[in-house]
This record gives structure tokens, C-alpha cells and sequence, in this order.
């Protein structure tokens, strides 16, 4: 089973899809009324994910270099670390009021892009998501 953590009601229109928690991060960990503890784990969180977790080489279909990035990632079941940290994530964001929900799917969608911990689809109409 992939998962996938998302901000609760962040979705993206032209995406089609909700925000990961990586999209704000930045804005909850360097608000001033985030408190000292919490903006430091997120940043520490931050600096292990750009060490550890790749940036995906493509996030589209089509091979022409304008086109527009439609490809959502999903963590495979064996990224432990990976899943450990965002489980964590979602808990230091939850002291801040912000919801992240946990999506699970076998097939989410259209694989473009896969590394050792995770896999960048484009959603199809037969992905079966539910929310733990």
C-alpha cells in the first residue's frame, strides 16, 4: 500500500488533488506565533527530507519540456524512515491546528517517476484512495 499525507482541505484545482504537508511547511515553521520547538523539529525534518529523500526527475506524462507538472508522490510501504519522519510531521503540525490526513492506495495512478522511496503518479480514475 502507498501512502500519501495531505493537508486537510488544501485542494488544488488545476492539480486536482490536495497539497502535501512540504508545501506549507515553510510558512508554519517561520510564522512567529509557531512555537520555538516546534519550528525547530520542522526545520530538522526539513533538513533530513532534502538529505535523504530525492526531488522526482519528472512529474508529467509528456515529454515536452513546458508541459505542466500534473504527478503527485506517494511513499512505497518499504520507506520506513521516510514514513517514521512524516508521521511526525503530521503530529507537529496537528500542535499548530493544522490537519494532515494520511491517504492509502495500491494504485494510485500512472507511475512517471520511482526512486527507493517513493513513486510520482498521475492520478487515474480507477485509484481506489481512502483516508486512515
Amino acid at each position: 500500500m502507498y501512502l500519501r499525507f495531505v493537508v486537510a482541505d488544501s485542494h488544488d484545482q488545476d492539480a486536482q488533488c490536495e497539497h502535501g504537508p512540504f508545501r506549507i511547511y515553510s510558512d508554519v515553521a517561520d510564522d512567529l506565533e509557531t512555537p520555538a520547538h516546534i519550528s525547530e523539529e520542522l526545520h530538522e525534518l526539513r533538513r533530513w527530507f532534502n538529505i535523504h529523500l530525492e526531488e522526482p526527475t519528472r512529474l508529467t506524462e509528456s515529454r515536452h519540456p513546458r508541459a505542466r507538472d500534473k504527478a503527485i508522490c506517494w511513499f512505497k510501504p518499504e520507506a520506513q524512515e521516510c514514513l517514521t519522519r512524516m508521521w511526525e510531521m503530521k503530529h507537529l503540525l496537528a500542535e499548530v491546528g493544522i490537519q494532515v490526513d494520511v491517504l492509502k492506495a495500491e494504485n494510485p495512478g500512472i507511475v512517471v517517476y520511482e526512486d527507493d522511496q517513493q513513486i510520482a503518479v498521475i492520478p487515474h480514475w480507477r485509484a481506489r484512495v481512502q483516508r486512515i
